[in-house]
């Protein structure tokens, strides 16, 4: 059994709580550092927006998302809800995509600008997808 005091989510808040401006994670590519305080802040604001978009316990959300902040954050702020998340490869395409998204039964998912064209090409319904989070949009995006 896990001692849920030694879950990742409840671990980086005791940290927020004792050294809020200790470095987390820092991003070699970009120079750029995420403190704890600020990726509890980011995990919980991610875990509230999932669960707005009914995402609970044992729920599947798959993300497709470069490395950095917002993937860490999206799986941090998953595991707050108990929710599973499915990191897809970001080189899938077509039907590999499609098996992916298909078979992780997720009706949320978390996908980078860069990839919608991706999920846009596929043919028919993807999966079992109802709603898509784009987090780092550069202008509003149709429904």
């Amino acid at each position: 059994m896990i001692d849920a005091s030694q879950t990742l989510p409840l671990l980086v808040k005791q940290r927020a709580q004792v050294d809020p401006d200790k470095v987390f994670i820092h991003q070699v590519e970009t120079d750029t550092s995420l403190t704890y305080g600020e990726a509890h802040r980011q995990a919980l604001r991610w875990a509230h927006a999932l669960q707005r978009l009914q995402v609970g316990r044992e729920d599947t959300v798959i993300s497709m998302l470069p490395v950095g902040f917002d993937a860490v954050n999206c799986w941090v702020g998953c595991t707050w809800l108990v929710a599973w998340e499915v990191p897809v490869n970001t080189a899938y395409q077509g039907k590999m995509l499609d098996y992916t998204i298909e078979n992780s039964r997720a009706r949320v998912g978390v996908i980078s600008e860069r990839y919608l064209d991706r999920l846009a090409a596929l043919d028919g319904p993807v999966g079992h997808l109802e709603v898509v989070v784009v987090p780092d949009a550069s202008a509003p995006l149709p429904n």
